[in-house]
């Protein structure tokens, strides 16, 4: 298990400012680097986000709950006005962005982990246990 990941503070920096000033709600991608199995240390080289899908869709995208009849009634006997937007993430492209970003890369550096940029309360509002089994099972089949 890693313990601590270092990485360049001008390459991450770019790569969190790009984060800021999108006007996206949501994205996914990849974290490129290298992880260390001497000295538990992983390096971090860069941040990938995910294309859109082959149909132009987005890899990562905000689902407002509510239109179905039982949430209707879940949300009157709550007294909850609105919910939050929970992540919708397509697993079966990440992983085949991954897979493809993989094979491109020099060696010495691999995909060593997935990264999603949301709000707390989007990320909070998704069942993380089905989304984080999701996104594992995919990356796993890449390794």
């Amino acid at each position: 298990m890693v313990k601590s990941v270092v990485g360049e503070e001008t390459q991450l920096k770019s790569a969190e400012d790009r984060l800021f000033q999108s006007s996206v709600p949501a994205q996914v991608g990849l974290i490129v680097g290298k992880l260390s199995s001497d000295s538990n240390r992983g390096f971090v080289y860069d941040l990938i986000p995910t294309p859109p899908t082959d149909g132009g869709g987005p890899a990562c995208s905000l689902r407002s709950e509510g239109g179905g009849r039982d949430d209707k009634k879940k949300g009157s006997k709550s007294g909850k006005a609105s919910a939050e937007p929970s992540l919708v993430i397509d697993g079966d492209w990440v992983g085949e962005h991954a897979r493809q970003v993989s094979r491109m890369l020099l060696g010495g550096m691999n995909v060593v982990g997935i990264y999603i940029w949301a709000s707390e309360a989007s990320f909070k509002a998704t069942t993380s246990s089905i989304l984080v089994q999701k996104l594992l099972d995919d990356y796993n089949q890449i390794i």
